[in-house]
Formats: C-alpha cells, structure tokens, sequence
C-alpha cells in the first residue's frame, strides 16, 4: 500500500498460477487468479496485472 501511495510510476503484478500438477498442467483457473488479484485492483494498489508461468 505504501508503495503505491508514494510512487510516481505504475506499479505492476506479475503473479503465476503456482506449481504444475503431477501431469504438468496449472490447476489455478482464470476466475480463481481473478478472485486473487481482485482486491488489489479494486483497492487501487496496482495499474498493470499480468501473469507468468501457468496463466497463458
């Protein structure tokens, strides 16, 4: 919070879905990396969400 309350930049997320399975595949759905990452987009604490291994 206080990082985004006193940068002059946007601030970013960059989360991933977590370790793959047994199989190798992300158990993590969008609607659940949705429900993660909404209250801090909704709080304003981010300008930019994106994803890394497992969310593409």
């Amino acid at each position: 919070e206080e990082l985004s309350r006193i940068s002059e930049v946007a601030i970013s997320a960059h989360p991933n879905a977590g370790l793959p399975n047994e199989l190798g595949e992300y158990d993590l759905s969008p609607s659940d990396m949705a429900e993660h990452i909404a209250e801090w987009a909704e709080s304003g604490l981010l300008n930019i969400v994106g994803g890394c291994c497992g969310t593409t």
